[in-house]
């Protein structure tokens, strides 16, 4: 998919039957049924070494942010009040990284959880501020589909603790005390 702003419209045409790893949004919900929450979100500023890193959204609004459209992460590039100006869209993660790389941006504004995948292939990685509330992500269905809804989240209750292993598999010690501290504040 090119264009992630098109997910929830081909889920609706019948185009598959679940989105996963979607952010449940109350705009969302109004268009798609969410599932139990799959795994906590919580959206930060990112920057990249030898630069700073984003301690204040003040600093963030003077920057060139970059955002993919269509996501809760452009959402919160837009609430944390940067200008239109100062935001560069990108399709995707790896070209929204790739865009902090090589300087078309400052910094850019994802989830905790993808920092820390992201991360991993990129050591220059600099978590900063939180930006925006704590959110959750979870798996989304067409409103008529309540049945596969209901069997979903019983899968998610009974993978309750797999989750929690797999989290404490894949996420760095930082991303852990991250979400922690997300969660705190």
């Amino acid at each position: 998919m090119k264009d992630f702003d098109q997910i929830i419209p081909m889920l609706q045409g019948g185009e598959g039957d679940v989105i996963t790893g979607i952010i449940d949004t109350e705009a969302r919900r109004q268009k798609v049924s969410f599932t139990s929450e799959v795994f906590p979100v919580r959206h930060m500023a990112i920057s990249r070494r030898p630069g700073p890193a984003v301690k204040q959204l003040e600093s963030l609004r003077a920057m060139r942010v970059g955002m993919i459209p269509g996501t809760t992460w452009e959402q919160a590039v837009i609430d944390a009040g940067v200008p239109k100006s100062k935001r560069v869209a990108f399709r995707d993660a790896e070209l929204l990284v790739a865009g902090l790389r090589t300087g078309q941006v400052d910094a850019i504004v994802m989830t905790v959880f993808d920092f820390s995948l992201a991360k991993k292939h990129d050591a220059e990685l600099v978590a900063g501020a939180f930006v925006g509330k704590a959110g959750a992500a979870a798996l989304a269905v067409r409103h008529e589909d309540g049945r596969l809804l209901e069997a979903l989240n019983g899968y998610l209750r009974g993978m309750q603790q797999a989750r929690h292993t797999l989290l404490f598999k894949y996420l760095s010690e930082e991303a852990l005390t991250l979400i922690a501290q997300a969660r705190r504040e």
